[in-house]
């Protein structure tokens, strides 16, 4: 793999709507390295009318509802 030099960045990977003490707002975060098995198995039940919505949806949803079985 070739490496490629894009210099410096300015923007923040990470940002907020709001303070970082609220929980009111939104934050923009990556996923990376996600395995193709998955986006090509969300397609196909994408496709069989099983999922509805686009895949950052999916995701969005699915980490709440992670987190919340998590916190008891």
């Amino acid at each position: 793999m070739t490496r490629i030099n894009i210099g410096n960045i300015n923007k923040p990977a990470l940002t907020t709507t709001q303070s970082e003490d609220d929980d009111i707002g939104t934050f923009n975060m990556s996923l990376r390295d996600m395995p193709k098995r998955a986006r090509s198995q969300f397609k196909r039940m994408k496709m069989e009318g099983k999922i509805t919505g686009s895949m950052n949806d999916y995701m969005r949803r699915a980490f709440i509802l992670q987190l919340e079985r998590d916190d008891v």
